[in-house]
């Protein structure tokens, strides 16, 4: 795979369904304030896609695997908040490859 192409799987865009499944998630089990710690403001914005956290871009990555999220960001500062997409239940786990390539 390219460069290119890695960058652009790291990005995939959501269908909206997904993004209110993530809103949904956010409002039952953010119980606490829900004002920005760094301003104040209550205003969150989902973002519409999941991003695969993959710093090695290697054969290591397919021993450490990767991480994907979605995350919420403040709409006054832009202080942002990561969930793990798995267990937002946005993205399904992936099972691991046996295969020796």
């Amino acid at each position: 795979m390219s460069q290119e192409e890695e960058e652009k799987a790291e990005l995939e865009k959501v269908e909206e369904e997904k993004v209110a499944e993530f809103l949904k998630f956010i409002n039952e089990k953010w119980t606490e304030s829900q004002k920005c710690p760094i301003c104040g403001k209550d205003n969150w914005v989902p973002g519409h896609y999941v991003t695969r956290n993959d710093p090695l871009r290697s054969a290591v990555r397919k021993v450490l695997g990767t991480y994907c999220y979605m995350h919420v960001a403040c709409s006054f500062c832009g202080y942002t908040l990561f969930f793990n997409a798995v267990k937002i239940g946005v993205e399904k786990a992936k099972e691991e490859d046996s295969s020796d390539e």
